[in-house]
């Protein structure tokens, strides 16, 4: 069996693509990425003196003043990583889930997980570091097809499973598409 490595390229795109870095992540395939902003309402230290503490300790911190990027593999690997160039190599956590990582999407101190027909939701409480052990998940949908797309509009998820379409309210954590409607 061939092991697969990827990698991991971090790009400036202003004014000209420029590749910053360029790394190896894991032993396998990176279906899913996003950007996960720090928490806006935070009142904690400024972002070089986090990334300054984190550095002289060795590991990233992942607090409410990180800047991260979440992955998801195939594997079922979600690896979190820092956005600084000096650390993003380094791993800040890894959670471990049953199926491939498909869609992971941010939305005001929430990310949305796509793991099969589930979604998982990890929150960042105020002025907080990340809730890692208590994801609330929801069924979204039972048919074979994972969720293999997630777009949030407003306060809305949309979600794309084979040839159906959900809608996931965010803000009250309920789906309101009961019945979607089999698109031909």
């Amino acid at each position: 069996m061939t092991v697969k490595t990827a990698y991991l390229a971090s790009l400036s795109v202003t004014p000209t693509p420029i590749l910053l870095k360029s790394f190896t992540v894991d032993s396998t395939r990176i279906l899913a990425m996003c950007y996960v902003p720090r928490d806006s309402s935070s009142h904690q230290s400024s972002p070089l003196q986090s990334s300054m503490s984190s550095a002289i300790i060795g590991a990233p911190s992942l607090s409410a003043n990180s800047e991260t990027i979440w992955m998801g593999s195939q594997t079922g690997k979600l690896m979190i990583h820092p956005t600084s160039n000096e650390m993003a190599h380094k791993v800040m956590e890894v959670i471990n889930f049953a199926g491939p990582i498909t869609c992971i999407e941010y939305y005001k101190n929430q990310v949305f997980i796509a793991v099969e027909g589930n979604v998982y939701i990890y929150k960042r409480p105020k002025d907080s570091a990340w809730d890692l052990d208590n994801p609330v998940a929801f069924r979204i949908h039972d048919g074979d097809d994972p969720i293999n797309c997630m777009c949030q509009v407003q306060q809305k998820l949309w979600l794309g499973a084979g040839n159906r379409c959900y809608v996931f309210n965010m803000a009250s954590s309920r789906r309101e598409t009961h019945d979607p409607p089999n698109i031909q």
